[in-house]
């Protein structure tokens, strides 16, 4: 890289630096706010297709609250509307937020696997026929397996056991 592409970077990350500060009340308290969202969902949804997608929009900005605090110089303050209240953000905070998703993962996905299935449970309690209360096992187990990859072997694979045991009493009937 040249003299002149250098202080062209350089002049470039300092204006945007000085644009994320300026308006760190719309960058930040956005980003906290669409993380804090993602997670409320993330903790109360049994609906696969909400799940994941929000695992990966939280991961997300989590990532780009990380960059654009590294941009300001590692801290910021902001006003957050959800708070109702100025919030101060640094690297170190965001690091350990990431590392304790990354950490939890596996648990945070046994949860919401548990939801999943006494939401189906509850539905199939209300169906009349064996057909209907395997289809909707088969189907439910069919969504979940598009998103296996994002799952450990470990939590899918009790899943499916327990989908499965939950077809042999049906079929006892």
């Amino acid at each position: 890289m040249g003299i002149l592409s250098k202080i062209v970077n350089i002049h470039s990350s300092k204006k945007e630096a000085k644009e994320l500060r300026q308006n760190a009340d719309l960058y930040f308290g956005t980003n906290y706010k669409i993380i804090k969202e993602s997670f409320s969902l993330i903790e109360k949804t049994a609906n696969p297709e909400v799940y994941f997608p929000r695992w990966d929009t939280l991961m997300d900005h989590v990532n780009l609250l990380d960059l654009n605090l590294e941009k300001v110089g590692g801290s910021i303050e902001f006003y957050s509307p959800l708070a109702k209240r100025k919030l101060s953000l640094n690297k170190s905070r965001v690091n350990d937020l990431s590392k304790t998703l990354f950490d939890k993962r596996e648990s945070i996905d046994a949860l919401f696997l548990d939801r999943v299935l006494q939401a189906l449970i509850k539905k199939i309690k209300k169906l009349k026929t064996e057909k209907a209360q395997l289809n909707n096992l088969n189907k439910t187990l069919a969504e979940l397996s598009l998103y296996q990859k994002q799952l450990s072997t470990n939590n899918f694979k009790t899943f499916t056991e327990n989908v499965e045991n939950i077809k042999k009493v049906i079929k006892q009937r």
